[in-house]
Parts: structure tokens; sequence; C-alpha cells
């Protein structure tokens, strides 16, 4: 009876050293998290951009570890430091990639006409965003056939291995260095070399093909992952070309977004294949050689402010609000949300006569006067900011695709 007294006493304190010992990971992970969410809100960490995976481990000895599986080096040295100083002995890092694979060829061009990211390793997981044929990746991660990569525009997203081909650093740079030609109708296909009437492959306005032989009629290219084809040569641009004579004008964001105009939403979408509000105003500004970020909470910390104000007028006996839009110019950039919260949850470019193209259920023109059949009162309500591309030296999270390659 004693020996069963003892047992269970030693049982009670093993429970309670365990207690004991779970409350102590629970509140220094608790207070670890949040030094790290103040560390990430002080240097503007960004989740889109970058991994910072960490968890509290406990060694053999007892010891707490701090385990972390990062991109950004910088970022996860302050957050080191921070671990240190609420006691962890040991911090152990993982910069990525790691697997074998995607250290060999860490890199990857697109091999298809829009290519689907998305915000897990499914196809029926959300869609992040597209990315078309040529441009090149950074392969971050891999498990089976889906992978984590970081895309030309700098965003961190899942896509399936069927939509890329893997590259060396020395591939890399060998394929960069190859003439290429840049599509520039708004959709059309490539066709196989032997027979111009069988389809090869849909393409789409700023895909980048490897230039083979320019012809009157038709041009021979190659394909991302090799395939050869050809297209018609009315449609295609060389690259060095388009780069050349890629800047702002006001009719072409004028001509170019109307030919977007009845396309429908699509989360995520960026290309004539379905588009958003941010993957519309992020295309319209792609065609004229600057890579806008992805989303629109980004693209409103590009560019020069541009001062509005909303007036009170009044239209048949009701009061309407209405933009006076005397300071804005074509190809601004306006921004939607909540000033209080400080969300942005819209993005549309500004045509001139108090008109805006965007991307709302599908793209379409709304107007910001009252008196108009395509006023919405209740967007000029939530404007947040006017934004100006042009000209601005406040690009820094911007492309500059007359000077960067961010093709294969």
């Amino acid at each position: 009876m004693q020996s069963k007294i003892i047992s269970l006493a030693l049982v009670g304190l093993s429970f309670v050293a365990c207690t004991n010992q779970t409350k102590t990971v629970v509140n220094t992970n608790d207070a670890l998290k949040s030094s790290i969410d103040s560390l990430k809100k002080a240097v503007k960490f960004d989740k889109r951009e970058n991994i910072f995976d960490y968890k509290i481990d406990t060694n053999s000895a007892k010891e707490l570890v701090f385990s972390v599986k990062t991109t950004d080096a910088n970022f996860t040295a302050q957050a080191v430091e921070l671990a240190k100083k609420q006691g962890f002995s040991k911090s152990e890092v993982i910069t990525l990639p790691v697997d074998s694979q995607l250290v060999a060829t860490p890199y990857a061009v697109v091999t298809q006409s829009v290519a689907n990211m998305r915000v897990g390793k499914s196809r029926a997981k959300g869609m992040a965003t597209q990315t078309l044929m040529g441009m090149q990746m950074e392969l971050l991660e891999k498990d089976g056939q889906w992978h984590k990569v970081k895309n030309a525009q700098g965003y961190i997203a899942w896509i399936p291995k069927p939509s890329f081909q893997y590259l060396t650093k020395a591939e890399a740079d060998s394929l960069k260095a190859l003439p290429k030609v840049m599509v520039t109708a708004n959709t059309t296909f490539a066709y196989n070399v032997e027979n111009n009437k069988q389809v090869v492959t849909d393409l789409v306005y700023g895909n980048v093909l490897t230039l083979e032989k320019k012809g009157k009629k038709y041009t021979t290219v190659t394909i991302p992952g090799g395939r050869k084809a050809v297209v018609k040569t009315s449609e295609l641009t060389p690259l060095k070309e388009w780069q050349a004579n890629a800047k702002f004008n006001k009719q072409h964001v004028i001509d170019y977004g109307y030919n977007f105009n009845g396309q429908p939403y699509l989360w995520g979408g960026n290309s004539f294949k379905g588009i958003d509000c941010s993957g519309f105003s992020g295309a319209v500004y792609y065609s004229m050689g600057v890579f806008l970020p992805r989303d629109a909470s980004q693209q409103i910390k590009q560019g020069d402010e541009i001062e509005y104000s909303v007036e009170k007028v009044n239209v048949n006996g009701k009061e309407h609000s209405k933009l006076v839009a005397d300071k804005l110019e074509v190809g601004d950039l306006l921004f939607f949300g909540n000033k209080k919260r400080g969300s942005v949850t819209h993005v549309a470019v500004w045509i001139g006569n108090n008109e805006y193209l965007h991307s709302s259920g599908k793209v379409h023109v709304t107007s910001v006067d009252p008196t108009k059949d395509n006023y919405k009162e209740y967007l000029v309500d939530i404007l947040v900011g006017v934004r100006r591309i042009n000209g601005s030296k406040n690009l820094d999270k911007s492309i500059d695709l007359t000077k960067s390659s961010i093709w294969y």
C-alpha cells in the first residue's frame, strides 16, 4: 500500500513538472511571438515576399531551442538576437532552399502561357497570383510535384511542376543571353513548325520566347521547355526592341486598358485569361515597362501621392459625393479601402474625363460624376489615395523592365 502511495506521488510530481515545463514553453513562446511581431512591424516584414517560419523545441538537455526556416537572413539575425535576450541558449537556422534537387537547380522558367500560383499545395487552394511564360523564378521548397517559389515579381506561392522547367544557375545565365521575342498580341497561338494549323500552345501578351529565325509571315521560336514552334511575325516584337521603346504613354494607358474591357474578374489573375483589380493595374504598367508589386496594398506604396478632394453636390434634389479630379492625370492609380483601419482593398486606373477603368466583377469603366449613369458613389466614399507612377522616383518595389531582365 505504501509503495502505491509513493508511486502515485512520483506520478503527481512528474505531472506537475511536465505541466510547469509546458507552461514555461507556452509563456516563452507567447513572449517571443510578441517580440517578433513587433519586429515585423518595425521593419515592415512582408510574408508575401519572404519566408520566416519558426518554432520552439526542447533538446535532450531540456534547453529551449529557437528553430527557424527562412529566406531573409537580415530579419532572421535580428530575431535570433531577440531569442537570446529571452533566454534561448541555442538557435537553429535553415536557409532555403535545402532540398538537394533545388540546391542543384535553384531557378526555373515558366513553360505555360499563364501559370497559376496558389496559397497551398493543391489546385483546390486559393489562387495567390499568376506568372507568365518565359519569366524566371527562384525555387524555395519542394513537396512532391508542388514547389514553393518566388516569382519575378517577388511574390511567394506554390506552383506544380508541370508549369515550369528546372534551371541551374549556369543554364539560367546562358538562356538569358539568347535573343528573345515578346508576344505583343493580346492572345494568340504558337503552331507546329511542320503544320502551322496545329496548335502547340496558346500565348498571351507578355510571354517571352527564344528567337530562332524570323520570317515574313511566321517566326520560328523555342518555347521555354525546349519545344520548337512558329508564331505569326506580326504578333511578336524583339525583346530588346520592346525594352527600348517601352515608356509611359497616356493614350496607350487608355487603348491597352480598354483591351481588357469586359474581361471577367479572377482573384489572383493578371492576364487575358482573367484578371483582378491589382492584376489589371499591374498589366497596364507591365505593357509600358514597369513591373509593379502584385497587390493593391503594395502598389499604394509606390509612386507619388496626388492631392484630391471629395465634395458634396446636389443632383436631382439628392446630395452625392463627387471626386474633384482636377489634379489627376491619365494613368494615376486610385486606391480604395478603409481609412480608419488603413486597409487597401481595391485599385483602379484613371483614364480622364472623370472616369477610371478597373476590374470588379469584370473590367469596366466607372465615373466619379454623380450625373453619369456609370457613377458609383460607394467607391468615391471609400477612396483612400491616389498615386502617380509616371515620372516618380519612389518605385523601390517596382522593376524597370527596360533595364532589368525578369525573363529566362
